[in-house]
């Protein structure tokens, strides 16, 4: 159970999410509200978890500016942040304590396996939580599957967030073996496309036909390594010109498509990919291919989406649809409810419920 999607979240004084308790997660959950609502906040929960099982906790807390601001109510509330992401019939715990020099201890992990009935504890009171020593852990009786502990790493290092609002990472030079996954921002775009299309030649053209829907003059990308250092710019050429055109010559939001494309058509996608606002800057025909591509990839990966756009919210079911909205100081989350959907349906347009979440 490697790649098992993440069922239910219990998330416990992070940022402004106060008691979030077993929140049922499906295949897709599009994320939508006013600003400041908390949708970021949520997706910046799968950061941190990112980053923990990466042995990255302590970088992921000074690059957010320390421990204090992912506090519910930072210091005006001293607390800890306690998270339980269920897996099936299987849970996985993590608990975090602000220490005196605004950083954040992990004062435990723990795992539940059923059919056990107890928590497995693994005290820590430390920096890392130590979670890649538990990578490609295997069964030592059956070294083709992994242990538990392997596949909680397997499911929780291998998520993948992505936020592409800031186009020029994707413009710069880059080294060739920075293709192993694609970063957050899409950085590292032109080396992973390059190993793509040597790699998996299918996907790779499945991405570049997308992105020719949006820009029909465009033949072909040019990823060869140049220059005395030997980096790959992400050039390409026009049908029937045979000038080679550079990264700023393609605007920001066919960039961002192809970032997105990449993402949702790579060929062995992670178990749940999390995406921020993947509407940004996106013209309307793009936000309709972007749709259907959100939906492709739903039957291979589990999507958590935060959005701002109308039109996308309408391209999913009103049950897809998670309402984030700030109560009493606190974000609070609420997916369209099976009793009330039917009626729902008649008297509202999906889109609309943007403009509900941000009423006062």
């Amino acid at each position: 159970m490697p790649t098992r999607s993440l069922d239910s979240l219990t998330l416990l004084g992070f940022k402004s999410h106060r008691a979030l308790d077993e929140f049922s997660l499906t295949q897709r959950n599009v994320l939508i509200g006013a600003h400041a609502s908390g949708k970021t906040n949520l997706l910046d929960f799968f950061r941190l978890l990112r980053a923990l099982a990466r042995d990255g906790l302590r970088d992921f807390v000074a690059r957010s500016g320390g421990g204090e601001g992912l506090l519910f109510r930072g210091p005006r509330q001293p607390g800890a942040i306690e998270a339980t992401l269920m897996f099936g019939d299987n849970s996985f715990r993590v608990r975090l304590q602000p220490t005196a020099s605004d950083e954040l201890m992990v004062k435990d992990i723990a795992l539940l396996w059923m059919p056990d009935q107890e928590w497995r504890v693994f005290p820590r009171g430390r920096a890392e939580a130590g979670i890649s020593a538990w990578a490609d852990h295997r069964l030592p009786d059956a070294p083709e599957r992994l242990s538990r502990d392997g596949q909680v790493h397997a499911a929780i290092a291998g998520w993948s967030v992505h936020h592409f609002a800031d186009t020029a990472p994707m413009r710069r030079a880059v080294d060739p073996a920075d293709h192993h996954e694609l970063a957050e921002d899409g950085g590292n775009l032109a080396a992973v496309l390059a190993d793509l299309r040597r790699t998996h030649p299918a996907a790779y053209q499945q991405i570049l036909a997308a992105l020719q829907q949006l820009v029909p003059d465009l033949d072909d990308l040019h990823l060869e390594p140049a220059g005395p250092d030997n980096l790959l710019h992400l050039q390409w050429r026009q049908t029937g010109d045979p000038h080679l055109f550079q990264p700023a010559q393609l605007a920001d939001g066919a960039l961002r498509f192809l970032a997105l494309a990449t993402v949702l058509l790579q060929p062995e996608p992670p178990a749940t990919l999390v995406l921020d606002e993947p509407d940004l800057g996106l013209h309307p025909l793009a936000l309709r291919r972007l749709a259907g591509l959100l939906h492709a990839a739903s039957a291979r990966a589990q999507l958590i989406i935060a959005t701002q756009s109308p039109e996308l919210v309408r391209s999913f079911d009103p049950e897809d649809i998670i309402l984030v909205q700030r109560r009493h100081g606190a974000s609070e989350l609420q997916r369209m409810t099976a009793p009330a959907l039917a009626e729902w349906r008649k008297q509202h347009d999906p889109g609309e419920l943007i403009a509900e979440a941000a009423a006062p």
